[in-house]
């Protein structure tokens, strides 16, 4: 029941100026499309407003809604609601397709069907989190609690894996790790060893001790003030052997 005002009916369309029903509408159309606020819509189903505020098209179930459309901004808007406060707002598929995220027509995330998140890739999703570096092949920069860049996080190197800290805008090389296991300290200059540092070491006057493989009882130790070693106070290197 109810009534409708009819503005023209012909064979391809028909134009309704408002209608008001009390109980079940249906309507159907084999070719054509459909509008609301326009007598040319664009797409099966077109709702438009010809001022800029929030356009929004509500699907609604009773236990829960979502409104979805643009701001008066031009921003995308997705929102949901529900009578129940602890009721949460569900994203994703039924199936065993991923969640994909674009922007600028490329995209930029996703989720696998396992739950595993690729960032800047779309393959070996073989870890919870996978991420592949820029073109400077940087990966993660930490910020201060006032926005400033602090560190940051690349893969890169001559053997393009190497594990580089950065210092954002100080310096480079902080702390380098190759492939292999070797490690650079202020230098990616890493040698056969497993250690190289470039520039001074200081230790604190904690013991250090240089030794040659397995062999525990020969190398060379620094000791730091009022240290006793083989009877002796010293307070610098030593060369043992025993």
């Amino acid at each position: 029941t109810g009534n409708a005002n009819v503005g023209n009916i012909g064979a391809t369309n028909a134009n309704i100026t408002s209608m008001t029903a009390t109980g079940a509408v249906n309507m159907a159309t084999s070719t054509g499309n459909v509008g609301i606020g326009t007598t040319s819509p664009g797409t099966k189903f077109h709702v438009y407003s010809s001022s800029a505020v929030n356009t929004f098209v509500r699907v609604d179930n009773g236990s829960g809604y979502l409104d979805i459309g643009p701001l008066s901004n031009g921003a995308l808007y997705a929102g949901y609601g529900a009578p129940a406060a602890s009721t949460s707002m569900a994203f994703g598929t039924s199936n065993a397709n991923p969640v994909l995220f674009y922007t600028n027509a490329s995209e930029r995330m996703r989720i696998d069907s396992g739950g595993n998140v690729g960032i800047n890739t779309s393959s070996s999703l073989d870890f919870p989190l996978v991420v592949q570096g820029n073109s400077f092949n940087d990966v993660l920069k930490l910020l201060s609690n006032t926005g400033s860049a602090r560190w940051h996080l690349s893969v890169r190197g001559t053997n393009a894996g190497d594990l580089n800290f950065t210092e954002t805008g100080v310096a480079d090389y902080r702390l380098y790790l190759r492939q292999g296991g070797n490690v650079g300290i202020g230098t990616n200059n890493v040698q056969d060893g497993l250690l190289s540092v470039g520039g001074a070491t200081h230790f604190n006057d904690f013991p250090v001790f240089l030794r040659g493989g397995t062999d525990r009882f020969h190398g060379l130790g620094y000791y730091g003030a009022a240290t006793t070693f083989g009877g002796q106070s010293v307070d610098g290197p030593v060369l043992y052997g025993y």
